[in-house]
């Protein structure tokens, strides 16, 4: 084990009750048809492009559109169109202001005679909805089923796939904020993955070495906790985009943010992804827990009701 690595070996899968209260899942991608129960399309990521797999010329890009064009097709000034920048080769108009996508300028937007010479020399493809879907906070016991209803039919790097945990005192996320959490995490996931299998050119390599910009393996727990609003700057300090993410303030979450796995092909995977994670959390506060000096402090706890009480105990 490296230095910061908990070694927690004989601890996963052995507590009984888990002091994870409440998980909400994220998950990135496009779906050919809305899940059975969803209220709506999927929310706008500006970081998620995806597009269903056509017969031919997948990476020859179209032209990009005049100016002109884009805002007399749009009705507004502030649209602009860029190629795609993950090699499909397609034109995106983007939000100038929020840098947004809000389509694909030939499927969506372009004259009908443009659309149809792109239908013809592309071979028609299904039209997904791109984005993500965000579940409410549930029980762990219910991620299962909400995966595998909600899971979208088309991935790719640009997918992530995020969960909140909540915990059921403030004193445990207060443990895990320690560099040894991260770490053991990110040392247990490798070791998840090649048993899992997965091969070494899958997305999921560069996430857990901190090479994907959007979960760094930065460390800074104290800034992010202190957050009161999301920060979309990925270089400065304090900054969301780590492989855990302490979002305590930001619309009184009170959560820590996972954000190092990909999205997987199959639902199945990422639900075996998302258990492990909660496991390797469950034993390191474990862990964690009998490293710290008898001392007391103060805790929130969580009761049945789901309000808060104050209460004090004894470390061990």
């Amino acid at each position: 084990m490296g230095r910061n690595v908990l070694d927690i070996d004989k601890l996963l899968g052995k507590q009984k009750i888990s002091r994870i209260y409440l998980v909400g899942i994220e998950l990135e991608g496009g779906w050919e048809k809305l899940p059975e129960g969803a209220s709506g399309p999927p929310q706008r990521d500006g970081s998620v492009h995806v597009q269903a797999k056509r017969q031919s010329g997948r990476n020859t890009p179209w032209p990009l559109p005049s100016l002109e064009a884009v805002q007399n097709a749009m009705g507004r000034t502030v649209y602009i169109a860029q190629y795609d920048t993950h090699g499909s080769g397609e034109v995106y108009v983007y939000d100038r202001r929020s840098m947004q996508i809000v389509g694909n300028w030939y499927m969506d937007f372009a004259p009908a005679a443009e659309r149809q010479m792109y239908e013809a020399t592309r071979g028609r493809q299904p039209k997904l909805h791109v984005g993500e879907y965000v579940s409410d906070p549930m029980e762990v016991r219910k991620v299962p089923a909400w995966m595998k209803q909600y899971y979208p039919s088309h991935v790719n790097d640009t997918c992530g796939l995020h969960f909140h945990m909540r915990f059921r005192s403030a004193l445990d996320y207060q443990r895990l904020m320690v560099p040894e959490y991260q770490d053991t995490v990110l040392a247990y996931l490798k070791k998840w993955a090649k048993d899992e299998g997965i091969k070494d050119d899958h997305t999921i390599w560069n996430r857990l070495s901190g090479k994907n910009e959007y979960c760094q393996a930065a460390f800074f727990p104290d800034e992010q906790a202190m957050r009161d609003r999301k920060i979309y700057d990925r270089s400065g300090v304090g900054h969301r985009y780590t492989a855990i993410n302490y979002c305590w303030s930001l619309g009184n979450r009170k959560t820590i943010e996972c954000r190092v796995l990909p999205m997987f092909d199959e639902a199945e995977q990422g639900i075996r992804a998302i258990q492990h994670v909660l496991a390797i959390t469950n034993a390191c506060l474990l862990a964690l827990s009998t490293k710290r000096e008898t001392e007391e402090v103060g805790e929130l706890v969580i009761t049945g009701d789901d309000t808060y009480r104050e209460s004090r105990q004894q470390l061990i």
